[in-house]
């Protein structure tokens, strides 16, 4: 912009008539950002990994004790879909494909993938999640996780939400096996076993992003409880986690 050009602006904006459309301008764009809510990047993210009959929905109680956590129950892993979406667009991408209107992957080449992960992020959160007023982590647990590459899942829910935790939750294997839940599965115990060396492995990968309970062990102390808290950066209220444990929990 040139100095007159400038200087016209300056001058133009010094007017009562544009200086009350500006004011007018900004009180609606702090109104559609009240409607709307908050960005998803404003949240904090948990994410409990764990498999059928191991104590996770007292874990989710646990979780959700915790001013301002919102964790959700299970969604049959839905976010797998949109991992799918992403990673095949992803592999196409890393083809030598031509450009223009007569090349069979025409336009895919324009792929905005930074809006797509943001409009994916806000789908999320919006229909899935859904924060309430006081909202400070989302999330959700979930037994169904994939046993086939479920670290590039999870490294897709990382970029997906910036800075995501995971808590990775086990039970008694034997005990598992002996629920109905477990009645159809060939071989539970070589199941289970198999889903926890995968993890194990994710774990490791994920460093200080992941944190491993076990539900003998906090369904027996609730002090066992005290490490995720840490964790988590949240404090630890021994009361409300006793009240939390001593009622029913799943079906």
């Amino acid at each position: 912009m040139s100095s007159h050009r400038r200087l016209l602006a300056r001058a133009l904006h010094r007017l009562p008539p544009v200086q009350r459309l500006v004011a007018e301008r900004d009180q609606l764009r702090r109104e559609v950002h009240e409607l709307r809510g908050p960005r998803p990047e404003e949240f904090g993210y948990v994410f409990v990994v764990t498999y059928g009959r191991s104590g996770s929905t007292l874990l989710n109680g646990i979780l959700n004790s915790i001013p301002g956590y919102r964790i959700h129950g299970e969604n049959r892993m839905v976010i797998q879909f949109l991992y799918r979406w992403q990673h095949a667009i992803d592999l196409q991408l890393q083809e030598d494909m031509r450009p223009g209107p007569r090349s069979p992957w025409y336009g895919l080449l324009q792929y905005p993938r930074d809006k797509a992960l943001e409009d994916m992020r806000r789908l999320v959160v919006d229909t899935l999640l859904r924060p309430g007023p006081q909202t400070r982590v989302l999330g959700f647990k979930e037994i169904r996780w994939p046993r086939q590459d479920l670290d590039g899942l999870i490294e897709f829910m990382r970029e997906l939400f910036p800075d995501a935790r995971f808590i990775f939750n086990t039970r008694n294997a034997d005990d598992v096996a002996k629920s109905k839940w477990w009645a159809d599965a060939a071989n539970p115990l070589e199941q289970i076993a198999d889903r926890e060396r995968i993890w194990e492995s994710i774990r490791a990968e994920l460093g200080d992003r992941a944190f491993h309970v076990h539900y003998d062990d906090y369904a027996a102390d609730v002090e066992a409880l005290r490490p995720l808290f840490s964790w988590l950066g949240e404090p630890f209220d021994r009361e409300a986690l006793m009240d939390v444990m001593s009622k029913k929990h799943s079906y």
